[in-house]
């Protein structure tokens, strides 16, 4: 029950990130002013970023109803929901298991279609030419 619950929890958290990240990024290319890098993400109300609030209401209640642990909603880079369900907070960390597979192939799969990625087989060292990679071996290498 625990672990279909954390692969449900996965699987609708990765796509809120992916709809986050498609959104935030749709917004980054014609955006005035970027809001990144910060050290903290900046929040904005959901009308401001065109959302409806009774909408994001009607999600809460869907988390209360499937046992979320927490739901964050990013639009255009700021956060416009971040909800906590009893017993957890802010500060307990959550166990997300494979969802970061999901979110990163979605990243791959944009960066290709953008032209930001020339080969799925593009080694990520390569990305990271300006920073020290920790425990560099063979297969980091690959």
């Amino acid at each position: 029950m625990q672990n279909q619950r954390f692969a449900v929890s996965g699987i609708f958290l990765g796509a809120i990130m992916l709809v986050s990240i498609c959104s935030a990024a749709g917004y980054a290319q014609g955006a005035a002013e970027s809001v990144w890098p910060t050290r903290q993400w900046p929040t904005s109300t959901p009308e401001e970023q065109g959302m409806d609030p009774a909408a994001l209401a009607k999600l809460v209640e869907f988390g209360t109803s499937r046992s979320f642990d927490s739901l964050l909603i990013v639009r255009h880079g700021k956060i416009v929901l971040d909800a906590y369900y009893a017993p957890y907070t802010a500060d307990i960390p959550h166990i997300t298991n494979s969802a970061t597979k999901a979110v990163i192939g979605s990243l791959m799969g944009i960066a290709s279609k953008d032209g930001l990625l020339d080969s799925a087989d593009h080694r990520l060292l390569d990305f990271f030419a300006d920073r020290s990679v920790a425990n560099v071996d063979e297969r980091k290498k690959q």
